[in-house]
């Protein structure tokens, strides 16, 4: 009995261990009392993971129940994941984990520590960590499905609820901390039907030229394909449509069949699908050209969306537009400017 409470007992938070920032650690005084004990305990491998429950309940489960990979240790839970990777890389944190086996859990608080920012990447870092930790267990013992933005409005509640709660304005205003607003999509963006692509597309006006982008995606919401291209034109319109052809060379470039074309331009989405006979002059060339492109394919459709669902192409072509980039993206990498935007909408989709 002796042997085996001190194979488990915590390790010490005192100023002797000296592999971990305890000092800076104490000395944040913006996080939830009950968080920062929380964080305390993960971090001596002090919660009820399924790892460390089964060695003493015979038949109990040792699997992550969030993605059934691996089994449920506290590193995998909160770092390796794929559910929580997908949490904390669409939260304000943005943060990537490689799965390279060398960050720990404390490693990565440690680093957080490092961080000359009134400590609030800590303390966001470890409140959406108890979010985590919260919607585990009530996937556990309710049964509640995760879902993903919740979350991530969960962690935000509580940093906003203490950072700001003890934050000097002055200070605020120096640094440029405070309030982060919590998340919130009225209008998503909504997969394809299945054996369907989607192509986003947005065009974006600069001070010289303008520039039109696409993002194509699956049914699962997995990024496939994207491209930008740049033309001297400065005209809204004449640039939306340009996006359409856009969307043609795409779909050819990478052999899709079946699309699902999406723009948040309401007055070429109404005339490709016969709902308005009234054909702006400067754009009647180009739907002659988008209509003779969709006849080679299977299958082709038209889609109005909102701004908020169509993020994805108008951020990349707003870069492509200030960047003067002029590309084609055809593996799995997605572009790094729209990589987040991906991962929450993907997020929002797999949760909903």
């Amino acid at each position: 009995m002796s042997k085996t409470l001190a194979d488990n007992k915590g390790e010490s938070s005192t100023l002797n261990d000296s592999s971990f920032p305890w000092k800076k650690f104490w000395a944040v005084k913006r996080l939830a009392p009950k968080i920062h004990m929380f964080l305390w305990r993960i971090l001596h491998d002090g919660v009820g993971v399924f790892s460390k429950i089964s060695k003493y309940i015979e038949g109990a489960p040792n699997d992550c129940q969030l993605c059934f990979s691996e089994v449920e240790t506290v590193d995998h839970l909160f770092l390796r994941c794929n559910l929580s990777q997908l949490i904390l890389f669409a939260s304000p944190l943005s943060l990537r984990i490689i799965n390279d086996g060398q960050t720990s859990l404390r490693s990565l608080v440690s680093s957080w520590l490092e961080i000359s920012d009134n400590g609030q990447y800590f303390c966001l870092g470890a409140s959406l960590l108890w979010a985590i930790w919260h919607a585990r267990n009530k996937l556990v013992s309710e049964k509640e499905k995760i879902n993903i933005n919740s979350v991530i409005n969960h962690g935000l509640f509580w940093f906003n609820l203490y950072y700001n709660d003890n934050e000097d304005p002055e200070l605020s205003t120096a640094t440029g901390t405070g309030h982060i607003p919590v998340t919130h999509r009225c209008n998503p963006w909504i997969p394809p039907t299945t054996d369907a692509v989607k192509i986003n597309i947005d065009a974006a006006i600069g001070k010289n030229n303008s520039s039109c982008a696409v993002v194509a995606r699956d049914s699962q919401g997995r990024f496939l394909s994207a491209g930008t291209s740049l033309s001297a034109i400065r005209n809204p319109l004449v640039s939306e449509a340009g996006g359409f052809l856009l969307a043609f060379s795409l779909a050819s470039r990478m052999n899709y069949n079946n699309i699902e074309i999406e723009s948040d331009s309401q007055s070429i989405v109404r005339i490709l699908n016969g709902e308005s006979t009234r054909i702006p002059w400067r754009i009647s060339r180009f739907i002659e050209e988008i209509k003779s492109s969709a006849s080679t394919l299977g299958q082709v459709t038209y889609q109005s969306a909102p701004r908020e669902a169509n993020d994805a192409a108008h951020k990349l072509a707003k870069f492509a537009v200030a960047n003067h980039v002029q590309n084609w993206w055809t593996s799995s990498q997605p572009p790094s400017c729209i990589s987040s935007i991906l991962a929450l909408e993907a997020a929002h989709f797999l949760s909903s």
